[in-house]
């Protein structure tokens, strides 16, 4: 119940995000002209041939923004991109019907991978909060239990726990 509860509110913020975005956006730059053989400085909404969905800024035909949010198959991302990539603060909704459906990692990303602080939830409410190194968790962390006491400090080597 509370993990089909938490895949509909993510699912209604997604919405809303599509609908506010886009009206608070275009009063900082203009809508991409979709004629136009490249977007630059310019706010629109690419959909990839696979299905994928973004909808933010453009700098020379590139994904750039702050706060944009990307739509992939299930999956949804609110946050930075650079280069086209995920960059900097960024939540990643895991909603695909795979082995991480229902997880949401919160923290830092950098050429499209996890990197730097992040908290990665589970679908049962268990937290592993650490920081991340080209997508997996490296160095110190804590496990937190579902009421949010500590399970357990250990020590990470790419994403395994090695103490």
């Amino acid at each position: 119940m509370y993990q089909n509860f938490r895949i509909f509110s993510v699912r209604f913020v997604f919405i809303l995000l599509c609908v506010i975005i886009p009206v608070s956006q275009t009063e900082a730059v203009p809508n991409c002209n979709e004629t136009a053989p490249v977007w630059t400085n310019c706010f629109g909404t690419f959909t990839h041939l696979n299905g994928n969905k973004y909808i933010g800024e453009f700098t020379n035909n590139n994904f750039e923004s702050k706060d944009s949010t990307y739509h992939s198959s299930g999956d949804i991302y609110i946050g930075g991109w650079k280069n086209g990539v995920f960059d900097g603060y960024g939540i990643y909704y895991f909603l695909n019907d795979n082995i991480a459906k229902g997880e949401i990692f919160e923290g830092q990303f950098k050429n499209g991978e996890r990197n730097g602080q992040g908290t990665l939830t589970f679908p049962n409410g268990m937290k592993g909060v650490g920081t991340w190194r080209n997508g997996k968790l490296n160095g110190p962390g804590i496990l937190y239990n579902e009421n949010g006491s500590v399970y357990r400090e250990v020590i990470f080597k790419d994403g395994l726990i090695v103490e």
